[in-house]
C-alpha cells in the first residue's frame, strides 16, 4: 500500500464525532478521500438504500494538509475510538503505512491507532437526481428535529415550501410537526 502523506488538527471534534456516528449506522466499513482542499467520505448501505457523502472542507481544521489519496477504515472501530474523545479534546491525525493514527490531547494524552484496510475498494459515487430544490438548514435544527420527532416516530417526512421546511413524525403513540422558517426569511 502506498503511504499517503495525512495531518490535520481539530480542535472542535464534535462534528469528526458525528460523521462517525452517521456511518457506523449504514456501513462498516468506507473510504476516506483526501486531498488539499477537503476530506471527502462517500459510503452506501449494503442494500442500497442509503447513501451519505460527507465533505470536511480544510477551513474546519485547525491544520491540515494531505496529499491526493484514499483509506479504508473499519467504522465501527474508528467509532469506538471516537467514543473516547471528549468534545474539549484536540484531535490530532496521521496516517503511516498500515494504520490511522488518532491522538487527543485535553487534560492528558491519548493515542489510538486504527488499522487500515488493504483491498481494492471502490468509493460509490452520488447517485445522479435531479433535486426541485436546494436548501441550508443549521445542523442543530436538523438534530432537534430528529431527536423530537424520534419520540413517535422512525420515518422522516420532509416537506419544502417557498418559507419553511416541515419535518413531520407520525406513529401509533403520537404525532409531531417541526416548522423552520428558511430561506431570506431569517
Amino acid at each position: 500500500m502506498e503511504v499517503l502523506f495525512l495531518k490535520f488538527e481539530l480542535s472542535n471534534p464534535a462534528t469528526l464525532k458525528t460523521v462517525v456516528d452517521g456511518l457506523s449506522v449504514i456501513v462498516d466499513e468506507c473510504g476516506i478521500s483526501f486531498n488539499e482542499d477537503k476530506v471527502s467520505i462517500n459510503a452506501l448501505s449494503q442494500d442500497h438504500t442509503t447513501f451519505m457523502m460527507v465533505e470536511l472542507e480544510k477551513y474546519l481544521f485547525d491544520e491540515y494538509e494531505a496529499d491526493n489519496g484514499m483509506v479504508i477504515v473499519d467504522v465501527n472501530e474508528l467509532q469506538k475510538i471516537m467514543k473516547r474523545c471528549k468534545n474539549t479534546d484536540i484531535v490530532v491525525g496521521s496516517v503511516d503505512e498500515a494504520n490511522l493514527n488518532l491522538t487527543f490531547k485535553g487534560d492528558s494524552t491519548r493515542s489510538f491507532n486504527t488499522r487500515l484496510i488493504d483491498n481494492d475498494y471502490e468509493s460509490p459515487r452520488p447517485p445522479m437526481i435531479d433535486y426541485p430544490c436546494e436548501l441550508t438548514i443549521p445542523t442543530s435544527v436538523l438534530n432537534d428535529s430528529l431527536g423530537d420527532l424520534k419520540i413517535f416516530s422512525d420515518v422522516l417526512n420532509l416537506a419544502v415550501d417557498n418559507d419553511y421546511i416541515l419535518f413531520k413524525g407520525d406513529g401509533q403513540s403520537g404525532e409531531g410537526l417541526i416548522k423552520y422558517l428558511h430561506g431570506e426569511h431569517i
